[in-house]
């Protein structure tokens, strides 16, 4: 790879078979290959034949194969960026169907612009049938290039050595890590670098029914706090106590208020319990502070 800084490549994945294979597979196939490929896994247990697959990769030096004891995006994402040896780091989800030249227009564009993270263009399914009026109306799946002030997490390249110095990404964003992004992208603004939207380095989301970040319900249907305690948390991380409180007040009215609420009012005093304990989840993280490489490398430190 020529005159373009070196890639690593993290996929964080949980719960996925075949479909994350498929996303290797079409890794392997890329028209510049990236240095390495490591995949940072969270899940328990495998299918025999995914389990098989990923370990023989692995001990022919195709991929490097982490495991993790307990799913976490952003900590997932920590590792991979902790363990990748490449100045660059591309991190893509477990199920996607990747341009060919996706590694290469990434690696050139950093080469190119002087940006610390370039996010690419990431093409859902419902998007297919759309014009391209209502393309380019939504950032991400937009034709046109330009600075952004967020990033989608399934597709997006940071040189690593400010990643690591920003700290990684907050692990206080725990099950579906709702927002994770938009905090990082918070800390990586403020401290003046620039965020570079790429639409030609383009991935198609599968968008897997099972596994990942929809192991942890629909925010419609669900008591558990996963789907809302990562905006609630955002909201403490990014402003002040006064607006903080207002904006989160201001989600949960919002959050009962919806048609599905409307046709189906008996899921209202379950989507109240859902965001009130993810309200209370959000403020009891913020008082503990930001969970950051740096910072958790330091608690450790202080209980040896």
């Amino acid at each position: 790879m020529s005159n373009v800084e070196s890639v690593s490549i993290v996929i964080p994945t949980y719960q996925r078979e075949s479909v994350l294979l498929e996303t290797v597979r079409h890794l392997l196939n890329q028209e510049t290959l990236a240095n390495e490929i490591i995949i940072v896994d969270q899940t328990l247990d495998h299918d025999p034949s995914t389990a098989m697959c990923l370990q023989k990769w692995h001990d022919e030096g195709v991929i490097h194969w982490v495991k993790l004891p307990e799913p976490s995006v952003p900590k997932a994402m920590n590792s991979g960026l902790q363990i990748a040896h490449q100045p660059l780091v591309l991190f893509v989800d477990d199920d996607v169907i990747p341009v060919p030249d996706l590694v290469a227009i990434h690696a050139q564009t950093h080469s190119q612009r002087r940006v610390a993270l370039v996010a690419g263009q990431v093409i859902q399914s419902w998007h297919i049938s759309w014009t391209s009026e209502q393309r380019e109306s939504t950032v991400f799946a937009s034709s046109t290039r330009r600075y952004v002030n967020e990033f989608m997490g399934g597709n997006f390249s940071i040189k690593r050595e400010i990643g690591l110095k920003l700290g990684g990404f907050d692990e206080n964003f725990r099950w579906a890590a709702y927002r994770f992004e938009a905090e990082f992208a918070a800390r990586l603004l403020g401290s003046g670098e620039k965020i570079l939207y790429e639409p030609t380095a383009s991935i198609y989301h599968l968008k897997a029914p099972t596994g990942g970040t929809r192991s942890y319900g629909n925010r419609l249907t669900t008591i558990q706090p996963g789907p809302s305690m990562g905006e609630y948390y955002f909201f403490w991380r990014t402003r002040p106590v006064h607006s903080a409180i207002g904006v989160c007040l201001g989600r949960m009215l919002r959050s009962l208020c919806t048609r599905h609420h409307l046709r189906h009012p008996w899921f209202i005093p379950l989507t109240f319990i859902a965001e009130f304990r993810g309200f209370c989840w959000s403020l009891f993280l913020h008082m503990q502070g930001p969970r950051l490489i740096q910072s958790r490398s330091e608690k450790g430190r202080s209980h040896a």
